[in-house]
């Protein structure tokens, strides 16, 4: 006979929407300790005597304090201190004085509540433009009120005149912007003059034969096999005279050459 297994199916049922009943908890009877509350702590500092003791008390854990001084103080406690009971008298309760608050005067109305309505259906046929009209030609404005309290009083014998160190001012500012402008334009103004032909074609050939040699040194060491960085700085300052000896033979090289003296 072939062995039965039990095949267990998480499956859904109705009746796990019923809540279990609640367990109602066991408290445990409440801790007592077997030794006296009032027992001196073992090997303790409390009431230890520097002179005649040793610093540490009840060694031994004795429950009874054989000590010369007890190891609690009526002075010495952990936190404040306990009031006695004879503080609270029925003496000192008769005599405080019950201080009755004074009402607010409320200075505003009250908030509307949240479920009140607001007025509604109340139409109103005014022009408002019309009436604020009306209403501004009708009024004394403030500016008539303030002439008619405070007459014209004020004017002098220079009212209304230009004090004379405005025009002083005016005299230095106008010499310095003429004295900056003029120095601007001698800054602009260059004079210049024209070039010989013979001194230009002389200088045109010397700066040729000075081309001539820069490129035979430089056309020279392009070739070399050894490339250090001697040789590059060397190539670099070679370049840059080229092409500052090609710009000034252009330059020269144009009809029409003026020299900024």
């Amino acid at each position: 006979m072939p062995k039965k297994t039990l095949a267990f199916v998480n499956t859904e049922s109705i009746y796990d929407l019923i809540p279990p009943p609640k367990q109602k908890k066991v408290r445990k009877p409440i801790y007592r300790s077997k030794f006296p509350s009032k027992l001196p702590p073992t090997s303790s500092t409390f009431g230890a005597s520097e002179t005649s003791q040793v610093l540490v008390t009840n060694a031994g854990g004795n429950f009874v304090n054989s000590q010369s001084r007890n190891h609690k103080r009526p002075f010495s406690t952990f936190g404040p201190g306990a009031l006695p009971l004879s503080s609270f008298s029925t003496n000192q309760l008769n005599k405080t004085k019950i201080i009755k608050r004074k009402k607010k005067l409320k200075l505003k109305p009250p908030i509307p509540n949240q479920n009140d309505e607001p007025v509604h259906g109340l139409p109103t046929h005014k022009n408002f433009i019309v009436a604020n009209a009306i209403q501004a030609m009708l009024s004394d404005s403030s500016s008539k009120k303030h002439k008619k309290a405070c007459p014209l009083n004020y004017k002098h014998a220079e009212h209304g005149k230009v004090p004379e160190y405005l025009g002083a001012i005016k005299k230095i500012v106008q010499e310095e912007s003429e004295n900056h402008t003029s120095n601007i334009k001698k800054q602009n103004y260059k004079e210049y003059s024209t070039f010989d032909n013979a001194e230009k074609q002389t200088l045109l050939a010397a700066l040729k034969d000075k081309h001539c040699e820069v490129m035979k040194s430089y056309q020279s060491m392009t070739h070399s096999l050894v490339f250090t960085s001697k040789t590059r700085n060397l190539k670099e300052s070679y370049e840059k005279q080229l092409e500052q000896l090609e710009e000034d033979i252009n330059k020269l090289s144009m009809d029409n050459v003026l020299l900024e003296i």
